[in-house]
Protein backbone atom coordinates (compact mmCIF):
# COMPACT_ATOMS: atom_id res chain seq x y z
CA UNK A 1 0.00 0.00 0.00
CA UNK A 2 1.42 3.27 -1.12
CA UNK A 3 1.35 6.40 1.18
CA UNK A 4 -2.74 7.73 1.36
CA UNK A 5 -3.56 4.91 -0.56
CA UNK A 6 -7.18 4.04 1.51
CA UNK A 7 -8.65 1.58 -0.88
CA UNK A 8 -9.91 -1.74 0.23
CA UNK A 9 -10.13 -0.09 3.70
CA UNK A 10 -13.73 1.03 3.83
CA UNK A 11 -13.07 4.81 3.75
CA UNK A 12 -13.77 7.89 2.11
CA UNK A 13 -10.78 8.97 0.09
CA UNK A 14 -8.86 11.85 1.23
CA UNK A 15 -9.51 14.72 -1.66
CA UNK A 16 -6.21 16.29 -3.39
CA UNK A 17 -6.74 19.14 -1.12
CA UNK A 18 -6.48 17.04 1.86
CA UNK A 19 -3.15 15.35 0.46
CA UNK A 20 -1.59 18.13 -0.52
CA UNK A 21 -1.69 19.91 3.58
CA UNK A 22 -0.72 16.59 5.11
CA UNK A 23 2.35 16.22 3.11
CA UNK A 24 2.90 20.46 3.35
CA UNK A 25 2.52 19.80 6.99
CA UNK A 26 4.93 16.89 7.22
CA UNK A 27 7.71 18.55 5.39
CA UNK A 28 7.30 21.76 7.09
CA UNK A 29 7.81 20.06 10.34
CA UNK A 30 4.22 20.58 11.76
CA UNK A 31 3.41 16.75 11.81
CA UNK A 32 6.47 14.52 12.57
CA UNK A 33 4.38 11.59 10.99
CA UNK A 34 0.90 10.68 10.16
CA UNK A 35 -0.48 7.03 9.95
CA UNK A 36 -3.24 5.45 10.96
CA UNK A 37 -4.13 3.56 13.90
CA UNK A 38 -5.93 0.15 13.30
CA UNK A 39 -8.05 -1.78 15.87
CA UNK A 40 -6.78 -5.25 14.71
CA UNK A 41 -9.41 -6.90 16.52
CA UNK A 42 -11.98 -5.07 13.99
CA UNK A 43 -9.90 -5.64 10.69
CA UNK A 44 -10.40 -9.18 11.90
CA UNK A 45 -6.87 -10.24 13.59
CA UNK A 46 -8.80 -12.32 16.38
CA UNK A 47 -5.94 -14.90 17.40
CA UNK A 48 -2.99 -13.38 19.19
CA UNK A 49 -0.03 -14.54 21.31
CA UNK A 50 2.99 -13.15 23.03
CA UNK A 51 5.75 -15.37 22.10
CA UNK A 52 8.84 -15.52 24.56
CA UNK A 53 12.01 -16.88 23.49
CA UNK A 54 15.27 -17.86 25.43
CA UNK A 55 18.30 -16.98 22.73
CA UNK A 56 21.93 -16.18 23.35
CA UNK A 57 21.58 -13.96 19.62
CA UNK A 58 18.49 -12.38 20.83
CA UNK A 59 19.71 -9.12 18.67
CA UNK A 60 19.85 -10.96 15.14
CA UNK A 61 16.55 -13.07 16.00
CA UNK A 62 14.79 -9.95 16.73
CA UNK A 63 15.92 -8.21 13.57
CA UNK A 64 14.80 -11.61 11.90
CA UNK A 65 10.98 -11.72 13.42
CA UNK A 66 10.65 -8.20 12.61
CA UNK A 67 10.78 -8.60 8.73
CA UNK A 68 7.89 -10.67 9.10
CA UNK A 69 4.30 -8.77 8.66
CA UNK A 70 2.22 -11.07 10.96
CA UNK A 71 4.63 -9.71 13.72
CA UNK A 72 3.75 -6.34 14.95
CA UNK A 73 5.81 -5.86 18.17
CA UNK A 74 9.30 -7.22 18.13
CA UNK A 75 11.64 -6.31 21.34
CA UNK A 76 14.55 -7.52 23.33
CA UNK A 77 14.16 -7.56 27.67
CA UNK A 78 16.90 -8.29 30.53
CA UNK A 79 16.23 -12.33 31.47
CA UNK A 80 15.39 -12.29 35.05
CA UNK A 81 16.02 -15.26 37.74
CA UNK A 82 13.28 -18.87 36.54
CA UNK A 83 12.73 -16.20 33.41
CA UNK A 84 15.37 -16.51 30.83
CA UNK A 85 13.18 -15.30 27.55
CA UNK A 86 14.89 -12.44 26.25
CA UNK A 87 13.32 -11.73 22.86
CA UNK A 88 9.30 -10.96 22.70
CA UNK A 89 8.00 -11.30 19.48
CA UNK A 90 4.07 -10.33 19.26
CA UNK A 91 1.73 -12.60 16.80
CA UNK A 92 -1.21 -11.71 14.82
CA UNK A 93 -3.52 -13.79 12.97
CA UNK A 94 -7.25 -14.11 11.73
CA UNK A 95 -7.85 -17.71 12.97
CA UNK A 96 -5.91 -20.25 15.30
CA UNK A 97 -4.66 -22.29 12.27
CA UNK A 98 -3.67 -19.32 11.09
CA UNK A 99 -1.64 -18.42 14.06
CA UNK A 100 -0.22 -21.85 14.59
CA UNK A 101 1.17 -21.50 11.53
CA UNK A 102 2.84 -18.26 12.06
CA UNK A 103 4.68 -19.22 15.19
CA UNK A 104 5.82 -22.43 13.59
CA UNK A 105 7.43 -20.03 11.29
CA UNK A 106 9.07 -17.93 13.52
CA UNK A 107 10.02 -21.39 15.35
CA UNK A 108 11.81 -22.47 12.04
CA UNK A 109 13.33 -19.34 11.82
CA UNK A 110 14.83 -19.95 15.40
CA UNK A 111 16.45 -23.36 14.53
CA UNK A 112 15.56 -24.55 18.25
CA UNK A 113 15.21 -21.47 20.39
CA UNK A 114 13.59 -22.42 23.49
CA UNK A 115 9.99 -20.61 23.23
CA UNK A 116 6.76 -20.20 25.39
CA UNK A 117 3.44 -19.17 23.70
CA UNK A 118 1.35 -17.09 25.67
CA UNK A 119 -2.06 -16.54 23.71
CA UNK A 120 -4.32 -13.77 24.58
CA UNK A 121 -7.36 -14.90 26.19
CA UNK A 122 -8.99 -10.98 26.97
CA UNK A 123 -7.82 -7.64 26.41
CA UNK A 124 -8.29 -4.82 29.42
CA UNK A 125 -6.97 -1.90 27.52
CA UNK A 126 -5.06 -1.13 24.74
CA UNK A 127 -4.10 2.73 23.46
CA UNK A 128 -1.78 4.81 22.30
CA UNK A 129 0.48 6.59 24.59
CA UNK A 130 0.03 10.00 26.00
CA UNK A 131 2.08 12.46 27.84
Amino acid sequence: MKPFDISGLGLEPFSSADIAEIKANLESGVYRRFGALVNHRLAGFTANALVVWKTDDADALGERFAAFPFVSHCYRRKTAENWPYSLYAMVHARSEAELEANIRTLRDTAAGAECLTLKTVREYKKTSVTV
